[in-house]
């Protein structure tokens, strides 16, 4: 995996955060609540808290990518990026559900 892959992959793992981020900001608008218990507390003392605390470890896994892309076997790194990017992908393809429902 080129460092022009890894940097492509890395963004678009920080943007479906953001989305998911957003979705849940607009979920809870509307009476829903987080399920992941310690990103509620944080949604309960603001919505900048919340999405502070959701970015960080997204931040973190990232940099750690990045910093030990050559130190770490590429194999291990391209299973970290694809289960991240797979994870957010169906994330945010349940938030897309969930609103198709409530557009129906």
């Amino acid at each position: 995996m080129n460092d022009k892959t890894i940097i492509f992959s890395l963004v678009m793992i920080f943007v479906l955060n953001v989305i998911d981020a957003g979705a849940t900001l607009y979920w809870v608008s509307l009476g829903a609540s987080e399920l992941n218990p310690l990103l509620s507390f944080f949604l309960q003392k603001s919505q900048l808290a919340f999405v502070v605390a959701k970015s960080i470890p997204v931040l973190f896994f990232s940099f750690a990518l990045w910093t030990y892309r050559y130190q770490v076997r590429e194999s291990l790194i391209q299973f970290g990026i694809v289960l991240a990017l797979a994870c957010y992908s169906a994330i945010a393809v349940y938030h897309g559900y969930i609103a198709s429902l409530l557009l129906l």
